[in-house]
């Protein structure tokens, strides 16, 4: 049993084998929380290299509503906190959509987002 935890463990801090990926959403608590994971994973030689930024409040520009408005307004904050603290790291930002990601399709679509394209979002992407 001791030798299949430090082959985990071993595993884990191999970085060619290993990442892990932290998502978090443009709020208080979630900025201070994946902090504190970084920090715990790289006392463990642990690599975290991406963090995903998931619920980023888009306004419709020609339009917006006063909800997504101060919703962003307030998420601003937290998002250059974002690029301060997680300067050194790969960050997407996934906007809210208007539907949740159930099944194959949708988890495609979002999986496309993370990887790079930011324009096949279900549902769109403003309010």
């Amino acid at each position: 049993m001791k030798q299949r935890i430090e082959k985990v463990n071993k595993q884990f801090q191999d970085d060619n084998y290993t990442t892990f990926v932290a998502v978090c959403i443009p709020e208080k608590l979630s900025v201070y929380e994946t902090s504190r994971l970084m920090e715990i994973l790289a006392t463990q030689d642990i690599d975290l290299s991406n963090i995903v930024v998931n619920q980023v409040c888009i306004p419709n520009p020609i339009n917006p509503c006063d909800q997504c408005s101060a919703r962003r307004s307030m998420q601003n904050k937290y998002l250059q906190q974002i690029k301060d603290i997680f300067n050194l790291h790969h960050v997407v930002h996934v906007p809210q959509g208007r539907i949740e990601v159930i099944g194959e399709d949708l988890l495609v679509q979002y999986g496309a987002i993370i990887f790079g394209d930011a324009n096949c979002w279900p549902g769109g992407l403003k309010c």
